[in-house]
Formats: C-alpha cells, structure tokens, sequence
C-alpha cells in the first residue's frame, strides 16, 4: 500500500477490485491546506477512462507486475505469437492490443510483457526498430533544399517521412512509438 499523493503516472493500481494505469495525477491543495489527488486512470478490464479523486494520505494498493522478456517468432493479421526468452513458452497476443505499433515489430524482436495474475496487463516495445526502404524516389542533391523530406515505403509496409539522401534499399531507424525516422542505420 502507499498514499495517493505517492502514485506516479505510469504506476499500476487496484481499486474497486479492478486494475488501473495512471494516465495523469494531479495534487490540489484546498484552502484549508488540506489536499486531495486527482488521478485519471485507465481500466485494464474494460478499457475506460475516468476520473477518481482521492484524499492525499488515503491508502492505494499499487500493483508490482512480473515482467517477460519475449521474441517474436509468428505474425498473422491479427495475431502476434512471442516465445519467452528463458522457458520457451509461447504466448498469443491479439495485434489490436498494441496498436500501430505492432507494424513496427520484425521478426525476432523483444519486447516485455508485464503481468498480473497471468494476465497481460501492458506490453513495451524496444524504442528503436530497423526496417529496409522497398521503395522511395529519387532525387537530386539540391544544396539549396537541406531539409527536403520525402515518402518512404518500408519493408513492413508502413510509409513515413525520411531525408531526401535516402534511398530503396537504405536501412533506416525508426522510433516505434510515433513511427518516426531516426537515422539512417
């Protein structure tokens, strides 16, 4: 157990006897210097948001999760499959879960899967990816254009914006949060 005024955002809570992300946290201080936290928490169960307030000193049992480190060795269209690093054990994972960022995934690559009671509660990529440009036009160097983007098409099939000095078969870095451009690899 801790305090509410002690929650982080990040941080994984029960409360009402269901699982929570704290997606903000907010302390106030009421005039008569007693203060109160409102925290913005996303239900692991049902997939809502709401709002909860809290009095500062009020006991909030925060949740330590098991974490896996695990490779990707399957995909399908809506389907990821991972393998544990240490036991071998195999483990399903629906693509809409982790959203865009599942496009971001090569074969073989690791992330963590965080668990609580045997049940997934939050899934982290590697920040950074490498895919192979299939396909990009080409354009002259213009010294007077430094700053010149262009679209690129992926080998994963995703287009994103990248420096006019890329090229088809160019292996780039890309952030896998946002789908940016990094560098070149």
């Amino acid at each position: 157990m801790t305090h509410a005024e002690h929650v982080k955002k990040g941080n994984f809570i029960k409360h009402n006897n269901n699982v929570y992300t704290v997606l903000e946290k907010k302390i106030n201080l009421s005039d008569n210097n007693s203060k109160s936290v409102d925290m913005q928490l996303f239900n692991i169960n049902s997939g809502e948001t709401s709002t909860c307030t809290f009095e500062a000193k009020q006991d909030i049992e925060k949740i330590d999760l098991e974490m896996r480190s695990m490779n990707l060795i399957q995909r399908s269209e809506d389907s990821l499959v991972f393998c544990d690093e240490e036991n071998g054990e195999q483990l399903e994972v629906k693509t809409s879960m982790l959203g865009r960022k599942a496009s971001f995934l090569n074969e073989r690559s690791s992330l963590e899967v965080f668990y609580y009671n045997d049940i997934i509660i939050s899934v982290e990529l590697p920040q950074v990816v490498v895919f192979e440009i299939d396909e990009t036009e080409d354009i002259e160097k213009d010294s007077s254009n430094l700053e010149y983007v262009k679209t690129a098409r992926l080998n994963n099939g995703q287009t994103i914006k990248v420096p006019a000095f890329i090229k088809t078969g160019d292996k780039v870095r890309i952030h896998s949060e946002t789908g940016e451009y990094i560098s070149r690899d």
